[in-house]
């Protein structure tokens, strides 16, 4: 990975570079050893991303922003392991599928498929996982109307035949997943739907 910042340096080495996602949260020090890496970003990047570009743009000491890690003039690692996080799931946006060529990624299984989550982080500590450092713990659901609504359009607006649902512990709030069942049956909807939790639903 780290060989798509050498590139991006080498194209200008003023381009700022920002890592962020699993692997800088859970490796920060590798990560910080790589010299194209100008900043990573730790556990969920929206905010952080949003505040950095505020402090860069701005000039701003960027020492107090959470979720971030750099070498600093002293040529030390930084690491703020204070998180930003989105409080809550239902205020934030759906990905702008419409801005990708969505058939060029949207043929698996044989059918029309999609991704999407319904839920961030797991309060659980398992060794093989990366979630406890991640989301240090914390889990947190959307509403059953926005994950429901959401179907609808990746199956009126596409036409998805099967939808992927990528959360990490799908299955921690068992009366939320009753909730989304109960309202795509009220709702008629008709779409077939696995989870990456160890187990398939159909619907």
């Amino acid at each position: 990975m780290s060989k798509y910042f050498s590139i991006i340096k080498d194209v200008s080495s003023s381009i700022v570079t920002v890592w962020g996602g699993t692997h800088p949260t859970t490796a920060s020090q590798e990560c910080l050893q790589c010299a194209d890496v100008d900043y990573i970003i730790l556990g969920e990047g929206e905010r952080p991303l949003e505040e950095l570009i505020e402090g860069l743009n701005s000039g701003k000491d960027l020492s107090g922003v959470k979720s971030l890690g750099y070498i600093n003039s002293e040529g030390k690692p930084v690491y703020n392991n204070q998180r930003l996080w989105i409080e809550d799931l239902d205020s934030h946006v759906l990905p702008d599928r419409q801005k990708v060529s969505i058939d060029k990624y949207s043929k698996f299984y044989n059918k029309k498929t999609f991704n999407m989550i319904t839920s961030r982080g797991c309060p659980f500590e398992c060794t093989f996982c990366t979630a406890p450092a991640f989301y240090q713990k914390r889990y947190k659901g959307r509403s059953p109307e926005t994950v429901v609504g959401e179907m609808e359009l990746l199956v009126k607006d596409y036409g998805a035949e099967l939808i992927v649902v990528d959360d990490e512990n799908l299955t921690n709030d068992m009366e939320r997943i009753e909730d989304i069942m109960d309202i795509m049956i009220d709702r008629d909807l008709k779409v077939k739907w696995d989870a990456e939790v160890g187990f398939q639903l159909h619907g």
